[in-house]
This record gives structure tokens, C-alpha cells and sequence, in this order.
């Protein structure tokens, strides 16, 4: 009796490791494909905020920038082109190179 019941305990032990690694496989295999999903639609969006922004001033012809580097050209437009001190130093506070 006692050796039927370590049988079947070690048994179940086997089944349940089998099943459990087969959920922890499936979960990994879940979370890759939402990463790679997530990393797309980033990638597509960014595209889509280029096109949008092709031609803009203060650019090379056939650059199409980011909104963010849109932003950033602005603020060194409108800090380095007075050219206060007050207006260098926050350019410089930005990481802007007047």
C-alpha cells in the first residue's frame, strides 16, 4: 500500500511538472509576442509622426524629424536667437548648443 501511494505521489509529481512547465512555456511565448507587438506599433508610430512631419522649417530637405526634435529646434530657436545670457543659459540647461 505504502509503495502504491509513493507511486502515485511521484507520479502526480511528474504530470504537474509537465503541466506547470508547459504554462510557464506558454506565458513566456505570451509575454514575447506582446513585447514584439508593443515594439511594432511603437516603430509604426513613429513612422507615421515623420510623415507627418516631412518639409517642416529649420530642417535639411528630405528629413522628416520627430515631433520631439521639432520641439527641441523650436526652443533653440527662440532661446539662441535673441541671444540674451538668460536665454544661452537655459539652452544649456536643455542640452541646446547655441
Amino acid at each position: 500500500m505504502k509503495q502504491g501511494k509513493r507511486a502515485g505521489v511521484a507520479a502526480g509529481e511528474r504530470r504537474g511538472n509537465a503541466v506547470g512547465g508547459s504554462d510557464a512555456e506558454a506565458e513566456l511565448a505570451a509575454a514575447a509576442e506582446a513585447e514584439a507587438e508593443a515594439a511594432e506599433a511603437a516603430a509604426l508610430a513613429e513612422t507615421q509622426e515623420r510623415a507627418a512631419n516631412c518639409g517642416a522649417p529649420l530642417f535639411v530637405d528630405d528629413y522628416c524629424p520627430t515631433d520631439e526634435e521639432i520641439a527641441r529646434e523650436n526652443s533653440a530657436e527662440s532661446l539662441c536667437g535673441p541671444g540674451t545670457a538668460a536665454g544661452r543659459e537655459q539652452a544649456a540647461e536643455l542640452g541646446i548648443q547655441c
